[in-house]
């Protein structure tokens, strides 16, 4: 193999500084190992490394909270478990939360090793489906049931809301699947003022079976173009 006027002994202490003592071949048993001798680039910084204080793992719960108190917002009482211990706290949920956002509490998370910090708590919210309601960013949709004379004709019902019940006007010849807005009757806005709007979506009842009497006031009018 040709020479080039260096040899392996100037490449290391070029590389790795004067320092660097490099160890002979198999036959030294003895030898220390070369990471942690004088001039290494690696040894003192890797054992500072094991020695330094190191902060506790994060802990992630999941949090189901209902339609009414991620709306509002609430301070709830949630028991979990940190290294092995029951453990509780009163966690406020903000107006306007979404599902999905995660709550964190500095500190309350798993020990630190070698003296270090604890980790952080977090709570991911889920909000509950609600048997009335569908969320639509900070909109509400309220589905509402009506007879067909009602939508025909036009009526004033009452809807539930989140701050209530509510009276609606159902216009007369309102078609099936019509929204009609309640203006400020939706969600907060999370961290902001305001709140989004209600809409109450008209669904139309076709009955499934008529009377003798409906079925010919349905012939008499369907001969009138209904």
């Amino acid at each position: 193999m040709k020479d080039f006027g260096f040899s392996s002994d100037d490449i290391f202490g070029t590389l790795f500084g004067r320092g660097f003592k490099r160890k002979s071949h198999f036959g030294d048993f003895g030898a220390r190992d070369p990471r942690y001798e004088y001039g290494s680039p690696w040894g003192e910084a890797f054992q500072r490394e094991t020695r330094a204080p190191q902060k506790g793992d994060d802990v992630t719960y999941d949090l189901s909270v209902t339609m009414g108190e991620a709306a509002f917002g609430v301070d709830k009482k949630v028991s979990y478990r940190r290294d092995g211990k029951l453990e509780q706290i009163t966690l406020k949920i903000p107006p306007g939360i979404n599902s999905g956002k995660k709550l964190r509490i500095s500190g309350k998370g798993s020990t630190g090793k070698k003296g270090g910090p604890r980790g952080d708590l977090f709570f991911r919210i889920h909000i509950e489906p609600h048997p009335l309601f569908q969320r639509q960013g900070d909109d509400l949709i309220i589905e509402k049931e009506v007879t067909l004379s009602q939508a025909a004709l036009g009526a004033e019902l009452e809807v539930s809301t989140l701050d209530g019940r509510r009276r609606v006007k159902i216009p007369a010849g309102t078609q099936s699947h019509t929204k009609l807005r309640l203006k400020n009757h939706g969600f907060p806005h999370f961290k902001g003022s305001g709140r989004g709007d209600g809409f109450v979506k008209v669904i139309v009842k076709t009955p499934k079976k008529l009377t003798q009497s409906q079925r010919k006031l349905f012939e008499e009018l369907s001969g009138e173009g209904l």
